[in-house]
């Protein structure tokens, strides 16, 4: 579990990539789920605010949880970069999908995901067909990420 990446002051006892990667591994070691995970070597640098990476790290979790309660996705890529001004964080399955407008959301995952985003200044879309999978694509403001007392 995640749980201790958000006390104040563990943010560096291991970098970005390696908290996500195994949490994947984690969770994806019983399934026969094939997965890569790609995580820009900057971003441990890049998110200095300790609100802003653990709502990226719990992103990130809550959207694998849903993989694989969910998606019966063979194939799973999750990538956390930077892009332009932002940092983009994208998670797509080749799971069942759904129909995005006919979808009760059941449970919380995708309203956490989209609050936590929010809560650091960032939007989220969730494009899903039906029988091809689902993508989740966050983008969050670097100036929200990079001030640490914010």
């Amino acid at each position: 579990d995640m749980v201790w990446s958000m006390k104040q002051g563990k943010e560096q006892i291991v970098n970005f990539d390696a908290k996500i990667k195994n949490y994947v591994a984690d969770v994806f070691a019983a399934m026969n789920i094939n997965y890569s995970v790609n995580v820009d070597a900057e971003i441990d640098t890049l998110i200095k605010n300790s609100t802003a990476k653990r709502n990226i790290l719990m992103t990130v979790k809550e959207a694998i949880n849903n993989v694989v309660k969910y998606s019966n996705a063979t194939e799973v890529t999750i990538i956390v970069k930077k892009i332009g001004n932002a940092i983009t964080i994208a998670i797509t399955d080749n799971g069942k999908g759904f129909d995005t407008n006919a979808t009760k959301q059941s449970g919380n995952g995708l309203l956490n995901i989209k609050n936590r985003i929010a809560e650091i200044n960032g939007t989220v879309q969730i494009e899903s067909v039906v029988n091809r999978g689902t993508k989740i694509l966050a983008l969050v403001p670097l100036d929200a990420v990079s001030n640490v007392g914010w």
